[in-house]
């Protein structure tokens, strides 16, 4: 009777161990999800101390989950204007944090740009595009392959999954809408630390201000991640709420009470930014061709690189303190040591490192034309010179492009019209098509003196090559300098690295 003791205390001790600590992983999400408490933050938008504009972030319990809703209004610049563009997504999860619907608008002073989504089981994306009171311009149907979330969650994935302890790190897939693109994001947590944040406000009578009232004692975590290719550090309290988030282009967020985040601010006036380092859009005829200089060194003036600014280096381009280095690598017009295969590109490395989007190539009518332009071009090289030359005579500039939406290769197709991110994506899409792994680049393009935000692709060709179609080169000329990737030159997508980058370029390197 006392082994038969023994043995019954020691099965139930195992099994008390196995609940605890070796729980099935939904299990402990959904135990998780509970300790989520339903509120909201205010953080005020500031560029070197200046705020620009003002987000917020609200949880609320529903029946069977979460309502996230997550709002910004900043003051950017944007093609040769400063306007005040405003971002809203209304998402519903599970309790679990699996996307279930979601709605974004982007309002930028004309007629709200709306996108909607749906996930069905977790395997299939539905996302509809289009201004507000239209029918949809874009209908985008993505497999997936497991749960996802809307961009923006992360750090409460990362407080569900316990992920908040230094060291710990967090995988999360993601939908940004701004770009319709899929991707995948890890979070890692670097540090922790205590931030001491005003908690509620008095009006001060004599100025007519709000001054800080009460203080809140708040221990957080600092989680850093790519967007896109550039780093991004965000600091979140224990239930994933941020507290400070920070871009290298100055911009950053900090969490304090309503009124000294917003009253204050609309007190004192939309103020507009006035001193963008670079319009986002060309002001001028486009260049063509290969412009009169293999090299260019730029000073990137108020972009904080941090200690190893490897993620700007490309074959094209190296990143040395705060200094960017382009080249032009080119030999008679064909790059070194570029690789010409036959196609389709067997690499499974680059097809594994595109973001699905609006550009796989997997529109019918887009793939049929990429077939026409290629013909009977069965080798790499050959083929990406007949779909830029094919687009850049084929597309004409969009005069007055949409801001705020995002691209679709087969509207850019259907219209013969788009500016440099349709004709991008594009041209991405209609690679992908013929077996030629591509992806749509951002960054900033010299033009004569003066630099704009520009979007153009790379083609995977033994390394990235960079091409426009826009400007119709087939290799892009040292002029292009590539800073985010999978992304296109929006406001709604480059607002984050809208900050104090003040480009100045040092030299150049003329042709012999």
């Amino acid at each position: 009777m006392g082994a038969a003791a023994v043995v019954l205390w020691v099965l139930a001790l195992g099994w008390l161990v196995r609940r605890e600590y070796f729980r099935p992983p939904a299990d402990v999400l959904l135990d998780a999800a509970l300790t989520i408490p339903p509120g909201g933050t205010f953080l005020a938008a500031r560029v070197d101390g200046e705020q620009i504009g003002t987000a917020s972030m609200t949880a609320d319990t529903l029946a069977d989950g979460f309502r996230i809703i997550a709002r910004h209004d900043l003051d950017l610049p944007f093609a040769d204007r400063a306007f005040h563009l405003v971002s809203v997504s209304d998402a519903e999860y599970s309790r679990d944090l699996r996307l279930r619907t979601f709605t974004s608008r982007l309002t930028a002073g004309d007629e709200p740009y709306v996108i909607t989504g749906a996930v069905t089981g977790d395997s299939l994306l539905t996302v509809r595009a289009g201004p507000a009171n239209s029918p949809p311009d874009i209908t985008l149907r993505q497999p997936l392959s497991g749960p996802i979330g809307l961009a923006g969650v992360e750090p409460f994935m990362a407080a569900l999954h316990g992920a908040l302890a230094v060291g710990s790190a967090v995988n999360a897939r993601v939908f940004d809408p701004a770009t319709l693109t899929l991707r995948y994001d890890t979070l890692r947590v670097r540090q922790d630390s205590v931030f001491i944040v005003a908690d509620s406000a008095d009006l001060d009578s004599a100025t007519g201000t709000w001054v800080p009232a009460t203080f809140d004692t708040l221990r957080a975590y600092r989680l850093t991640h790519l967007v896109h290719g550039l780093p991004e550090t965000l600091w979140v309290d224990a239930s994933g709420f941020v507290v400070r988030g920070e871009t290298p282009a100055g911009a950053a967020v900090e969490r304090s009470a309503f009124e000294l985040v917003s009253e204050n601010y609309r007190r004192r006036g939309i103020i507009g930014v006035a001193r963008p380092a670079a319009w986002p859009a060309l002001t001028g005829p486009a260049p063509s061709g290969v412009p009169g200089f293999t090299g260019l060194r730029v000073l990137l003036e108020g972009l904080s690189l941090g200690p190893d600014p490897g993620y700007l280096d490309t074959p094209w381009q190296h990143a040395l303190g705060d200094t960017l280095e382009t080249y032009q690598k080119a030999r008679d017009t064909l790059p070194v040591l570029v690789e010409d295969y036959r196609l389709p590109s067997p690499d499974r490395e680059a097809w594994a490192l595109l973001t699905p989007g609006p550009y796989d190539g997997s529109d019918p009518r887009v793939a049929a034309q990429a077939r026409r332009v290629v013909g009977s071009r069965a080798r790499s090289v050959a083929a990406v010179a007949a779909l830029i030359e094919w687009i850049h005579a084929n597309i004409r500039p969009d005069p007055e492009p949409n801001l705020l939406g995002p691209r679709e290769a087969s509207r850019v197709l259907d219209r013969r019209l788009g500016d440099a991110s349709g004709q991008a994506v594009l041209f991405v899409a209609m690679a992908r098509a013929v077996g030629l792994p591509a992806r749509p680049v951002a960054g900033l393009l010299l033009s004569g003196d003066r630099f704009h935000y520009h979007c153009w692709a790379e083609v995977w060709l033994g390394e990235w090559v960079p091409v426009d179609p826009a400007l119709g080169q087939r290799f892009a000329d040292p002029g292009h300098l590539r800073l985010a990737v999978g992304t296109l030159g929006l406001p709604a997508a480059l607002a984050p690295w809208i900050g104090r980058l003040r480009p100045r370029v040092l030299s150049r390197e003329n042709q012999r």
